[in-house]
Protein backbone atom coordinates (compact mmCIF):
# COMPACT_ATOMS: atom_id res chain seq x y z
CA UNK A 1 0.00 0.00 0.00
CA UNK A 2 1.35 3.10 -1.14
CA UNK A 3 -0.13 6.46 1.05
CA UNK A 4 0.71 9.89 -1.12
CA UNK A 5 -1.15 13.05 -1.84
CA UNK A 6 0.37 13.07 -5.38
CA UNK A 7 -2.28 11.04 -7.19
CA UNK A 8 -0.09 11.21 -10.20
CA UNK A 9 2.60 9.66 -8.43
CA UNK A 10 0.52 7.17 -6.74
CA UNK A 11 -1.42 6.49 -10.12
CA UNK A 12 1.81 5.17 -12.10
CA UNK A 13 3.06 3.04 -9.65
CA UNK A 14 0.31 1.16 -8.35
CA UNK A 15 -2.54 -1.25 -9.87
CA UNK A 16 -5.12 0.59 -8.05
CA UNK A 17 -5.67 3.98 -6.58
CA UNK A 18 -7.30 4.43 -3.50
CA UNK A 19 -8.46 8.14 -2.28
CA UNK A 20 -10.07 9.27 1.33
CA UNK A 21 -11.78 12.64 0.65
CA UNK A 22 -12.58 15.04 3.75
CA UNK A 23 -16.44 13.91 3.71
CA UNK A 24 -15.83 10.71 4.16
CA UNK A 25 -16.53 9.43 0.58
CA UNK A 26 -13.63 6.95 -1.29
CA UNK A 27 -12.32 7.13 -4.65
CA UNK A 28 -11.29 3.32 -6.11
CA UNK A 29 -9.78 2.92 -9.23
CA UNK A 30 -9.36 -0.48 -10.07
CA UNK A 31 -10.50 -2.84 -7.43
CA UNK A 32 -13.66 -3.46 -4.99
CA UNK A 33 -12.30 -3.54 -1.83
CA UNK A 34 -8.86 -1.72 0.03
CA UNK A 35 -5.85 -3.77 0.78
CA UNK A 36 -4.36 -4.08 4.18
CA UNK A 37 -0.68 -3.38 5.41
CA UNK A 38 0.70 -0.62 6.53
CA UNK A 39 4.50 0.53 6.87
CA UNK A 40 5.88 2.54 9.84
CA UNK A 41 8.94 4.72 10.33
CA UNK A 42 9.86 4.66 13.98
CA UNK A 43 11.81 7.66 13.02
CA UNK A 44 10.81 9.25 9.89
CA UNK A 45 12.80 9.18 6.53
CA UNK A 46 16.55 9.37 6.46
CA UNK A 47 18.33 11.59 4.08
CA UNK A 48 18.26 9.34 0.86
CA UNK A 49 14.31 9.29 1.48
CA UNK A 50 14.88 5.82 3.05
CA UNK A 51 12.45 4.52 5.98
CA UNK A 52 14.91 5.15 9.18
CA UNK A 53 13.82 2.42 11.48
CA UNK A 54 11.08 0.72 9.35
CA UNK A 55 8.49 -1.58 10.83
CA UNK A 56 6.13 -3.06 9.07
CA UNK A 57 2.32 -3.76 10.81
CA UNK A 58 -0.32 -6.08 10.03
CA UNK A 59 -3.59 -3.67 9.70
CA UNK A 60 -6.27 -6.41 11.53
CA UNK A 61 -9.53 -4.13 11.09
CA UNK A 62 -10.63 -0.81 11.09
CA UNK A 63 -10.68 1.52 14.14
CA UNK A 64 -14.14 3.98 14.69
CA UNK A 65 -12.58 7.11 16.53
CA UNK A 66 -14.31 7.58 19.84
CA UNK A 67 -13.36 10.93 22.07
CA UNK A 68 -10.65 9.79 24.30
CA UNK A 69 -9.12 7.28 22.10
CA UNK A 70 -5.28 6.92 22.09
CA UNK A 71 -4.15 6.26 18.64
CA UNK A 72 -0.42 6.77 16.66
CA UNK A 73 0.21 8.14 13.59
CA UNK A 74 3.33 7.72 10.99
CA UNK A 75 4.39 10.47 8.87
CA UNK A 76 6.84 9.99 6.40
CA UNK A 77 8.86 12.79 8.04
CA UNK A 78 8.07 12.57 11.79
CA UNK A 79 7.73 8.62 12.48
CA UNK A 80 5.86 6.34 14.59
CA UNK A 81 4.29 8.98 16.87
CA UNK A 82 1.89 8.06 20.05
CA UNK A 83 -0.64 9.18 22.90
CA UNK A 84 -2.56 11.08 20.17
CA UNK A 85 -5.75 11.88 21.42
CA UNK A 86 -8.82 11.93 20.14
CA UNK A 87 -10.82 14.99 21.04
CA UNK A 88 -13.07 15.31 18.45
CA UNK A 89 -14.69 13.02 15.85
CA UNK A 90 -16.98 15.93 13.81
CA UNK A 91 -14.87 18.67 12.57
CA UNK A 92 -14.88 20.86 9.64
CA UNK A 93 -11.29 21.73 8.79
CA UNK A 94 -10.22 24.89 6.07
CA UNK A 95 -7.38 23.66 4.42
CA UNK A 96 -6.13 26.44 1.79
CA UNK A 97 -8.98 27.18 0.80
CA UNK A 98 -10.68 23.26 0.58
CA UNK A 99 -13.20 22.12 3.04
CA UNK A 100 -13.01 18.80 4.78
CA UNK A 101 -15.40 17.73 6.93
CA UNK A 102 -15.98 15.02 9.32
CA UNK A 103 -12.54 14.71 10.53
CA UNK A 104 -11.04 13.43 13.79
CA UNK A 105 -9.12 16.07 15.88
CA UNK A 106 -6.49 14.74 17.38
CA UNK A 107 -4.37 15.94 20.24
CA UNK A 108 -0.46 14.20 21.20
CA UNK A 109 -1.59 14.49 25.04
CA UNK A 110 2.47 15.38 26.02
CA UNK A 111 1.94 18.38 23.71
CA UNK A 112 4.54 16.87 21.55
CA UNK A 113 4.86 16.54 18.23
CA UNK A 114 1.67 14.76 16.73
CA UNK A 115 2.34 15.37 13.24
CA UNK A 116 3.97 17.75 10.58
CA UNK A 117 4.33 19.02 6.86
CA UNK A 118 5.60 15.78 5.03
CA UNK A 119 2.93 13.73 6.75
CA UNK A 120 0.11 14.37 5.22
CA UNK A 121 -1.23 11.00 3.68
CA UNK A 122 0.41 8.70 6.58
CA UNK A 123 -1.82 6.24 8.90
CA UNK A 124 -3.52 7.64 11.88
CA UNK A 125 -4.02 4.23 13.78
CA UNK A 126 -4.46 2.29 16.93
CA UNK A 127 -1.94 -0.14 18.07
CA UNK A 128 -3.26 -3.66 19.49
CA UNK A 129 -0.74 -5.76 22.27
CA UNK A 130 0.25 -8.50 19.23
CA UNK A 131 1.72 -5.72 17.37
CA UNK A 132 -0.88 -5.30 14.75
CA UNK A 133 -2.96 -2.03 14.51
CA UNK A 134 -6.53 -1.14 13.83
CA UNK A 135 -6.67 1.77 10.69
CA UNK A 136 -8.52 4.72 12.40
CA UNK A 137 -7.68 7.58 9.44
CA UNK A 138 -4.96 9.34 7.24
CA UNK A 139 -3.15 12.54 8.57
CA UNK A 140 -4.48 15.05 6.65
CA UNK A 141 -3.91 18.29 8.40
CA UNK A 142 -1.96 20.40 11.12
CA UNK A 143 -2.56 23.24 13.80
CA UNK A 144 -0.02 25.17 12.88
CA UNK A 145 -1.62 27.53 15.81
CA UNK A 146 0.10 24.59 18.05
CA UNK A 147 3.32 24.25 17.04
CA UNK A 148 6.15 22.26 18.17
CA UNK A 149 9.36 21.34 17.61
CA UNK A 150 9.62 18.75 15.06
CA UNK A 151 10.80 14.97 15.66
CA UNK A 152 11.94 12.51 13.12
CA UNK A 153 14.33 13.89 9.82
CA UNK A 154 14.53 16.40 8.77
CA UNK A 155 13.86 18.74 11.85
CA UNK A 156 15.23 21.61 10.21
CA UNK A 157 13.60 24.67 10.60
CA UNK A 158 11.82 24.53 7.07
CA UNK A 159 9.17 21.75 8.60
CA UNK A 160 5.90 23.18 10.74
CA UNK A 161 4.93 20.81 13.24
CA UNK A 162 1.62 20.69 15.44
CA UNK A 163 0.59 18.69 18.77
CA UNK A 164 -2.89 18.68 17.02
CA UNK A 165 -4.02 17.42 13.74
CA UNK A 166 -6.58 15.88 11.52
CA UNK A 167 -7.10 12.86 9.84
CA UNK A 168 -9.84 11.58 7.34
CA UNK A 169 -11.59 8.49 8.62
CA UNK A 170 -11.54 5.17 7.58
CA UNK A 171 -14.44 3.24 8.97
CA UNK A 172 -16.71 6.52 7.58
CA UNK A 173 -15.08 6.05 4.14
CA UNK A 174 -16.13 2.33 3.57
CA UNK A 175 -19.40 2.67 5.33
CA UNK A 176 -20.41 5.44 2.88
CA UNK A 177 -19.18 3.34 -0.13
CA UNK A 178 -20.59 -0.36 1.28
CA UNK A 179 -16.84 -1.53 1.11
CA UNK A 180 -14.73 -3.34 3.06
CA UNK A 181 -10.61 -3.59 4.08
CA UNK A 182 -9.20 -6.95 3.34
CA UNK A 183 -6.88 -7.82 6.43
CA UNK A 184 -3.68 -9.67 7.02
Amino acid sequence: MVVSHNRYFVERVTDSTVALLGDGRLYNRGQSDVTSGVRIYAQGVDQSGGGANEINRVVKGVNTPTVGDLDCTSGGFSGERCSIKVINTNVTINAGGLLSYRMVQAEQTGHNNAAGSGDSGGPFYKRQADGTVLATGIISAIDAAAAVKCTGVPTSSSRTCSWRMFAGRVALALSNLKMSLNTG
